[in-house]
């Protein structure tokens, strides 16, 4: 089976992810995408608990993609270089799929162990535009050269949406149709999650 894995602090999760998620397994024939939630996403500061991030995420995907609690750990930062080298041993008939945009591929050489991280999933990087590509490109060849593994890259729409601007109009009580999904939104409001 080839799974494809999506991490983030999905903080609220967006139409954005919803979108990344239909297009790479189009793309490349994933069997499923699962949405893996970082328990302590170190480099977010501060982001809404865990339980509550996935209630919101669970809303969002329904039945179309899975939600994975492998690294929801809150007490201590997890590593994609762990998380994939446990899937890999774990479930040897599967082919894993790290889903991730420009900018961690731009940063990817300074994460831990990428080499281990390539050892055990291809990557599918997805671009913000057309432009982006060439320059993509060379980041992967330079990177498959470094640490080995195969990077692909996804064409992908610059989708102009953020958690933080989804936060910041719920905060100021604008509205966030078009955004996120309509059932995340319910929870959101039914909860009454970044309300200033």
């Amino acid at each position: 089976m080839k799974i494809g894995i999506l991490g983030g602090s999905f903080n609220p999760v967006h139409n954005g992810h919803i979108i990344l998620a239909r297009r790479a397994k189009e793309s490349f024939g994933l069997d499923k995408v699962m949405f893996m939630p970082a328990g302590n996403p170190y480099l977010k500061g501060e982001v809404l608990p865990l339980n509550d991030r996935v209630k919101i995420l669970k809303a969002a995907v329904g039945d179309e993609f899975e939600v994975s609690l492998l690294e929801a750990d809150e007490t201590k930062p997890t590593y994609s270089c762990d998380t994939f080298e446990y899937l890999n041993k774990t479930y040897q008939n599967d082919s894993f799929y790290f889903i991730f945009g420009y900018d961690c591929l731009e940063n990817f050489r300074n994460w831990r162990s990428p080499e281990r991280i390539l050892a055990n999933c291809e990557i599918i990087a997805a671009s913000r535009g057309g432009s982006e590509i060439r320059k993509m490109k060379e980041i992967a060849d330079d990177l498959q050269q470094r640490f080995g593994g195969s990077i692909h890259i996804l064409e992908f729409e610059d989708i102009d949406i953020s958690s933080t601007c989804v936060r910041n109009k719920i905060a100021n009580g604008d509205d966030i149709g078009g955004l996120i999904p309509d059932e995340a939104a319910e929870v959101i409001y039914k909860n009454g999650y970044y309300k200033g």
